[in-house]
């Protein structure tokens, strides 16, 4: 028994990983049977209850916080103005990845997005949720830098807490102004959250990319300025 405890605790994140691509599959082996309108209907009726101008006002703050423009713009100033060179350049990486695997799963999923319950404009695909997905790489990846970070442990936990908290609430502004069905959601965390930690694990740890020296040499030329 403290065995099986030793290796659960030692490959926990190998476990979480397998868990979240599992419940992935699960979900779109359900869409392609055609099994999720009941769930969805449930979780977009409980949210949709609470709509008003403010709500929604405040939902659409928060998506925005994901969208592909203020994540590209949050980008280039982490990589030019960022102080951790090496941290930067792989939040670059893993959210570019996170981009490109979203529109891959979709193009094979061809998910239509949900009609008639808009409360803003989308275009594209529905499966997996590109907000969700982006969310979890993005302020996943933030979050575990700001873990290695040598800190107060207090302020650690706050800010991590705030930055979780953020990527759930990018997940309901998506079904709540009715852009996507929440298994589009869940189907994206549980694929990013995978992704997530392969790349951490298998790539970030293990320093297989190297910052370019154009890049340093571009950052120390703006910093001079």
């Amino acid at each position: 028994m403290n065995r099986l405890k030793t290796g659960i605790k030692k490959n926990i994140v190998w476990i979480i990983a397998f868990f979240a691509l599992i419940i992935f599959f699960y979900i779109v082996r359900l869409y392609l049977k055609d099994q999720l309108d009941s769930f969805d209907s449930m979780i977009y009726s409980f949210f949709i209850q609470f709509e008003n101008p403010t709500v929604t006002n405040i939902f659409k703050f928060i998506s925005h916080l994901c969208g592909p423009i203020t994540v590209v713009t949050l980008l280039f100033i982490i990589l030019i103005f960022g102080k951790n060179e090496e941290y930067d350049m792989y939040t670059a990486i893993i959210t570019s990845g996170a981009f490109i695997l979203n529109y891959i799963v979709k193009i094979i999923c061809r998910r239509p997005r949900p009609i008639d319950i808009n409360l803003i404009t989308e275009t594209g695909f529905s499966l997996p949720s590109s907000h969700a997905m982006v969310s979890v790489s993005f302020y996943g990846f933030l979050m575990y830098y700001i873990y290695k970070m040598d800190i107060n442990k207090k302020k650690k936990i706050a800010v991590e807490a705030l930055l979780a908290t953020l990527i759930i609430l990018i997940g309901i502004s998506r079904v709540y102004l009715g852009v996507h069905y929440a298994s589009d959601v869940l189907a994206g965390m549980m694929l990013s959250i995978c992704y997530y930690i392969l790349f951490i694990k298998l790539i970030y740890t293990k320093k297989k990319i190297k910052v370019p020296n154009k890049l340093t040499n571009l950052r120390n030329k703006i910093k001079r300025r």
